[in-house]
């Protein structure tokens, strides 16, 4: 379990995250929706380490904060929002780089580290790209590229900001059913724009905003009050033939 208690972070002298308390386990995806600037980025990096933050997270019991940064790193694994490769890397390369918390600075990357950047590839579906540079690839084959290198070590916690962002429909389901599958050993913790998509292939959905969590939705069942509220903007729920539902932005007149 991953628990996160009395979370507060302030940047540049501005309150980002107040009081957020949290508890993740395995067992499916959850995902973290809420307006832009609410704070949702900020916590994922506070969860991973990256930004000073006040409270306490733990894995398993055990006190993340206590750790060095290569510990932590060897279970908790992030994939940023934005997503740059250096040149003169293959997506092998940048993939078995990943890695390097497992290796550490003395040891090279040897036939272990380079079967589990194999199979990383191979789930994401990007190793017919192996052997490409890894700057000159579309944003979308970046985003997968970038997901394989978060996941080759199999870290306990996997934290994703905006994985789907440069996906077309088909690779964000591709990308969503893969987190599903691997967040029944490990906590998954995704931030999502596209509230349907989070509905749809989450067991959890938390909803946050101004820097505080204001709700959760459960199994897919969205609360129009609770998106509206987070939102500031009218919603509308549609129903589909086999029983799908989905949510949009409503104009305050109730026209679509």
């Amino acid at each position: 379990m991953l628990r996160a208690d009395g979370i507060s972070v302030s940047l540049g002298g501005r309150q980002i995250i107040s009081g957020v308390h949290l508890s993740l386990t395995p067992g499916g995806v959850t995902a973290l929706v809420g307006p832009n600037g609410s704070g949702k980025s900020t916590l994922l990096k506070a969860l991973g380490g990256l930004v000073p933050f006040h409270g306490s997270v733990t894995l398993d019991g055990l006190d993340l904060q206590r750790l060095s940064s290569r510990e932590r790193a060897s279970l908790v694994s992030l994939m940023p929002q934005s997503i740059g490769f250096d040149r003169g890397f293959t997506v092998r390369q940048v993939v078995t780089m990943g890695l390097y918390p497992l290796v550490g600075p003395f040891r090279g990357y040897g036939k272990r580290e380079a079967a589990m950047a194999e199979k990383a590839m191979a789930d994401v579906g990007v190793l017919p790209l192996a052997d490409r540079e890894a700057a000159t690839l579309s944003g979308g084959e970046s985003a997968r590229v970038a997901l394989a290198r978060a996941m080759a070590r199999v870290p306990k916690v996997l934290l994703l900001d905006e994985p789907t962002a440069a996906l077309d429909p088909k690779h964000a389901v591709e990308v969503m059913a893969l987190l599903d599958r691997v967040s029944m050993d490990r906590v998954v913790l995704v931030v999502l724009h596209d509230i349907n998509l989070a509905l749809g292939w989450s067991r959890r959905v938390i909803v946050m905003r101004e820097g505080r969590i204001i709700a959760s939705m459960d199994e897919g069942r969205p609360d129009l009050g609770v998106l509206e509220a987070a939102y500031q903007v009218p919603f509308s729920l549609l129903k589909g033939d086999n029983g799908e539902v989905a949510v949009i932005p409503a104009s305050p007149s109730g026209t679509l």
